[in-house]
């Protein structure tokens, strides 16, 4: 009987791990002026699943101070190889500047004890830009970046309506030669947002970041100048 159990388990446990999603993307911009701001959700798995998509709402207001996206539908059933749309729309529709949230994605199987037993076999929590309707579209938002040492403190801002996306920390740089390498608590410039890091090396001539797209997708390190 245990036998028994046991490969029961086992057959259920492999049933649960072939169900699986995924997204056509892991980054995206959401328009303030439409509700038709969509992602696709593919079961890529062997059997249904449930998929509750929702905003991360303490990672959003932790970020931005408010929650800002609602998705609809919140819940979707998807047969194997099924894909469906969701809508992502963002709720303030008179933002000025580029606003930043988390959204997450989970799968649960659709059996018959699922209202039960809860059983996330997939996740996705990823970050999307909020941006006004009439706001051209910048590629390159780090170059909008003011950098200055004063005092002891090495102050960036970005006085820019855009969000810049960075990976890892700042090098610090005197011509080409690196100095110090500081890491940073986010690895995000809000618009507006003034950063200031107290460093010893008066004798910097520029810093080095590596700039994340929306797609976030890591880009080719920029040297800025101090």
């Amino acid at each position: 009987m245990k036998y028994l159990i046991f490969i029961l388990f086992i057959l259920f446990r492999s049933s649960i791990v072939n169900a699986q999603f995924t997204l056509d993307k892991f980054g995206t911009y959401i328009e303030s002026g439409t509700d038709t701001n969509e992602i696709v959700i593919t079961n890529t798995g062997n059997r249904e699943i449930l998929v509750f998509s929702q905003e991360d709402t303490e990672a959003t207001q932790k970020i931005s101070g408010q929650s800002l996206f609602y998705i609809h539908p919140s819940v979707i059933k998807l047969a194997p190889k099924e894909s469906r749309t969701v809508n992502v729309i963002l709720k303030n529709k008179k933002i000025t500047t580029e606003v930043l949230g988390r959204l997450v994605f989970k799968e649960m199987v659709a059996t018959k004890n699922v209202s039960t037993k809860t059983v996330i076999n997939t996740s996705y929590n990823i970050s999307v830009v909020g941006r006004p309707f009439n706001l051209v579209k910048e590629f390159k938002p780090w170059e909008h970046l003011v950098v200055k040492i004063d005092n002891k403190n090495l102050v960036i801002s970005n006085p820019s309506k855009y969000i810049i996306k960075i990976m890892g920390g700042i090098s610090i740089l005197n011509d080409s030669d690196k100095l110090s390498y500081l890491n940073i608590d986010k690895n995000y410039i809000l618009p507006e947002q003034i950063i200031s890091i107290p460093i010893k090396d008066k004798i910097a001539t520029s810093i080095k970041i590596h700039p994340v797209s929306i797609s976030s997708n890591i880009l080719d390190p920029v040297i800025i100048k101090i």
